[in-house]
Parts: structure tokens; C-alpha cells; sequence
């Protein structure tokens, strides 16, 4: 993301997206994470989200990591199937 923008308005503002990123992340820190989605806007309020894993890595390969990412996959099918 640019330095320079300040922004990014969601060209879709009914999706709802999960941002999942490993604290121990040697290759993107997380706080690059973080200050990425500072600069999302959507029309809908909770509609992003980030997931820190206090103990992941780059990969987030580990058994409790991808429980992690398959617990994330069921909470956006329950958003669509809501919506």
C-alpha cells in the first residue's frame, strides 16, 4: 500500500474479510497488517476483522493454525448465510 494513500474504499461493501497474520511473522510484520486495515473503509460496521495468532509464524502451518484459519472459513460461511 502506497505511503501516500490515506484510503481505500471497498469497491464491494457488503463483503466481510478476515485478516489472519502471525505475530512471530520474521517476513511481514503484523503491525503491517494492522495498518492496512486502518485504511479500509466499508459501509458496514465489523465487517473486517483481524485474527492475531499470538504464536504464529509466516506460515500459520501448524495443527492449531489451520484450526484457527478453518475457524475463520465457518464464521464467513455464517456471515453469508446470514446476510
Amino acid at each position: 500500500l502506497p505511503i501516500e494513500c490515506d484510503a481505500i474504499q471497498l469497491g464491494c461493501t457488503q463483503c466481510s474479510l478476515i485478516f489472519m497474520h502471525g505475530m512471530f511473522d520474521s517476513d511481514v510484520p503484523y503491525q503491517r497488517v494492522i495498518d492496512f486495515v486502518s485504511r479500509l473503509r466499508t459501509d458496514r460496521q465489523g465487517a473486517i476483522q483481524i485474527r492475531l495468532v499470538h504464536d504464529g509464524d509466516h506460515r500459520l502451518s501448524r495443527l492449531e493454525d489451520l484450526r484457527e484459519i478453518k475457524s475463520c472459513l465457518n464464521d464467513l460461511i455464517e456471515i453469508l448465510h446470514n446476510a
